[in-house]
């Protein structure tokens, strides 16, 4: 009776040699255009489904967005909030999911890893959006939820009622520990 390869030790392998290759090539080629293509993205559905907040999302240094809001601080109420938003972790799944589908011992390799990526643009948006929603309602309800504290502005803008402002809290737990992965 022969014995069959145990595919395991490939796959393994396969990790130790794609996943590191396909981070690093995310990481010094493809996450500044991810992330710029995810912004246009953003910004478009952002702007239109919270026009009344949102006037714009632009980028800035060290992979942040400026959420641009026309919310008003009650200590300078001409001037106009704009929030920080971390991007570092918002394409990151991107690389994970390749370099698990090239260690994958299989011969469809591409395809599996088109349909993945078109797959992930949709989760990505969704991922921003309530990283978004969820710092806009920080600054709006002005106190500290999870791990998360407002910054030194009170804004001119009625809060939202503490049920909303938890289950924005939970989407904002769904886009950082469980879409990603």
């Amino acid at each position: 009776m022969p014995l069959t390869p145990n595919p395991l030790p490939r796959f393994l392998l396969g990790l130790l040699i794609f996943m590191p290759l396909c981070m690093a090539v995310w990481w010094f080629g493809l996450r500044d255009i991810l992330l710029l293509l995810l912004l246009q993205v953003t910004e478009l559905v952002a702007t239109e489904g919270l026009a009344d907040k949102i006037l714009a999302i632009s980028p800035s240094q060290n992979n942040v967005w400026i959420l641009q809001t026309s919310l008003s601080p009650i200590n300078d109420p001409s001037s106009l909030l704009g929030i920080p938003i971390a991007t570092s972790r918002f394409t990151i799944s991107f690389p994970l999911l390749w370099g698990l589908l090239l260690a994958t011992p299989n011969t469809d390799k591409f395809k599996q890893m088109v349909w993945g990526t078109v797959v992930l643009i949709p989760i990505t948006v969704l991922i921003a959006l309530l990283t978004i929603q969820f710092k806009l309602a920080l600054q709006i309800n002005y106190q500290q939820i999870l791990t998360e504290m407002p910054r030194g502005e009170y804004l001119l803008v009625r809060p939202y009622s503490e049920t909303v402002y938890y289950l924005m809290a939970v989407g904002r737990q769904l886009a950082t520990l469980v879409l990603p992965t």
